[in-house]
């Protein structure tokens, strides 16, 4: 009896889904090289930490989009072309991907790997190593927004300058790092060969891809982490930074500004707020199966339904193209076939109570010139303080600055009650803030800390502490005039 010889295996035909997500990462390549050349103007002009991090996110992110598309393009050829000696031409690459491109072997004798061309081994390491530079840039761009909403103002020209340099030989350092193991890796890797049963299943991963996977996972997760929870974490020590969250920020006010005597959401605010959105719509899915993937590796695709994968992977492609669109290109522009018109948001505006008489409040630290004289740089620390404390408490009291002269504000209210509230309560919290020790030191007049006479048994009462600040309340009236 003559054993039957086995049946020919029927190509998988066209690559349907790996060809859906070339299309979506075409998208985000125009959508992160045109961000990129606008970002670029914008630095020409502006020298921030905030304005360079997604400049050169944007454009990792483009590098990281190209090289994708490259390798997706080889794979789609191959399954044309119905045969290939470095690629599986399956359901499961087809649905993972460029995820699932790799260099493993078989020892199926029908079925022979080699390792892939070489110009997919280098898209493919150029590509990783853009995604973790595009990571680590997204980080530094949560950390700049962080800290400018709590200063309220960058750190100079020059600072910035120099904080820039750091996180460009950061960034690089890490990211050659990375790329030099992963050089190591792949040679070590094509010398010795990878062999994976047929019984137990293809790998889902290379180990390539579980490297960047690892990476660029542990990243992107402290990213989100860093955007909506994160607050005084280690993390911001080491990058200078002050970290909050979005909803800490909800839930202290610090969403809010006053701008021409309106309460309105905070640019900086709403930038997080959209960073946030994308990450977790784009992100998150995909992060979420990629630890999966770590923990089960081989059973991944019996864990884990194809569309799921599918909405994961084309959703993480799309994530340049959002992000793009929430951060650098003009919604109201784009959006305005959808959106209402000015004229009806006056009509609904007009309903507002008037503000032709608002009451004025006038600030000024006390014996302010004599302290900067003394002081220098330490009173700056402590003028940021007082900046910072006298900005946060308009929102509540429903108040708006009009103008700053040197130490002194010049600030608005509605109405007498809330302007004495604010003043009030600035009083108060000027007796809380967290004062540099030389200043509260240097028992100068206008900075000495005073309090009440102590007693066995009463607590000390403090009276000052900090910088004293004069104010003075002018309600207006009808007979000065509009």
């Amino acid at each position: 009896m003559t054993a039957e010889p086995p049946e020919p295996s029927v190509p998988y035909g066209f690559p349907r889904w790996s060809f859906l997500y070339t299309i979506i990462f075409c998208f985000s390549f125009v959508a992160c090289i045109s961000a990129s050349v606008t970002l670029r103007r914008s630095t020409k002009a502006i020298s921030s930490c905030v304005c360079y991090a997604m400049y050169w996110y944007f454009v990792c992110k483009s590098i990281y989009s190209f090289c994708r598309i490259f390798v997706l393009a080889k794979s789609v050829s191959e399954y044309i072309n119905g045969h290939s000696s470095w690629l599986r031409l399956d359901e499961a690459r087809d649905v993972g991907g460029f995820r699932l491109l790799g260099n493993e072997t078989s020892n199926d004798p029908l079925i022979q790997l080699e390792q892939p061309p070489m110009t997919v081994k280098v898209a493919l390491f150029i590509g990783d190593a853009a995604l973790v530079s595009s990571c680590l840039w997204m980080l530094v761009l949560v950390l700049e927004l962080l800290r400018l909403v709590k200063t309220t103002m960058d750190r100079g020209a020059t600072a910035e300058k120099r904080m820039l340099y750091f996180y460009l030989y950061f960034n690089f350092w890490a990211v050659a790092t990375y790329f030099t193991a992963q050089l190591i890796v792949s040679s070590n890797q094509g010398e010795s060969g990878r062999t994976i049963l047929e019984s137990t299943g293809e790998a889902f991963y290379s180990e390539r891809f579980e490297a960047v996977l690892i990476t660029a996972a542990s990243v992107q997760s402290l990213v989100l982490t860093a955007v909506s929870f994160a607050y005084g974490s280690p993390v911001a020590a080491i990058f200078h930074a002050s970290m909050c969250r979005v909803f800490y920020l909800n839930r202290t006010g610090l969403n809010l500004e006053s701008v021409e005597c309106r309460v309105v959401q905070s640019p900086l605010y709403k930038r997080l707020k959209r960073i946030l959105v994308v990450y977790v719509a784009c992100t998150v899915p995909y992060l979420t199966f990629s630890w999966v993937v770590v923990a089960k590796a081989y059973g991944y695709m019996n864990i884990v339904p194809d569309e799921l994968t599918i909405l994961s992977t084309a959703l993480y492609a799309v994530s340049g193209f959002a992000l793009a669109f929430v951060l650098v290109a003009n919604q109201q522009c784009m959006l305005s076939w959808c959106m209402v018109s000015d004229d009806v948001i006056q009509q609904i505006q007009a309903n507002e109570a008037p503000t032709d008489f608002p009451v004025f409040v006038n600030t000024d630290i006390e014996s302010s010139s004599a302290l900067w004289g003394a002081l220098g740089s330490v009173m700056l620390d402590a003028q940021d303080i007082h900046d910072n404390l006298l900005r946060t408490l308009l929102v509540p009291h429903h108040g708006y600055e009009i103008t700053t002269a040197g130490d002194s504000f010049q600030l608005a209210f509605h109405n007498i009650a809330d302007a004495v509230a604010y003043c009030l309560d600035v009083q108060e919290q000027l007796l809380l803030q967290p004062w540099p020790p030389a200043f509260v030191d240097c028992q100068m007049p206008g900075s000495a800390t005073i309090t009440t006479q102590l007693s066995l048994l009463q607590r000390p009462k403090t009276v000052f502490h900090g910088v004293r600040v004069r104010m003075g309340i002018h309600a207006s009236n009808p007979a000065e005039g509009p």
